[in-house]
């Protein structure tokens, strides 16, 4: 999930972009954008949050969304702050979250916002489980 409010009187007030996804479902995705009439819904083409692991913050925020009047906006977002949580999930697997405040642009607009990661996994990940550096 993403969140932002962008500056300059052509930009949209806010974005929010949200996708969930569960096993064995197909996504569940919303998008919508706040301008001067209100809240309009909007066709999500893409929503990108990635983080190398937990205990690292996004090195992607991304989202891509149609507004119905056919103007595509792209908003990419900087990680400014952020909390890496865990809890525990079914069957013995942990949830972890990564939440916190980004910067984002949209063009030449500039704003702020939170974003929001969760994922589920069957044993613990850290950055040190990544073998990729091993001798």
């Amino acid at each position: 999930m993403l969140w932002a409010c962008l500056e300059g009187s052509a930009a949209p007030h806010a974005l929010e972009a949200r996708s969930v996804l569960a096993d064995d479902t197909a996504p569940t995705e919303s998008a919508r954008i706040l301008g001067a009439g209100g809240w309009s819904p909007c066709e999500l083409r893409e929503l990108s949050i990635h983080t190398a692991s937990v205990e690292e913050p996004p090195k992607t925020i991304f989202a891509s969304m149609a507004h119905p009047d056919g103007s595509v906006f792209e908003l990419e977002g900087r990680a400014e702050c952020f909390i890496p949580l865990s809890r525990p999930g079914p069957e013995q697997s942990r949830i972890y979250t990564t939440l916190g405040f980004a910067s984002f642009n949209s063009g030449t607009n500039r704003g702020a916002g939170m974003f929001e990661y969760s994922r589920r996994a069957e044993s613990v990940m850290t950055a040190d489980d990544d073998d990729s550096d091993a001798d």
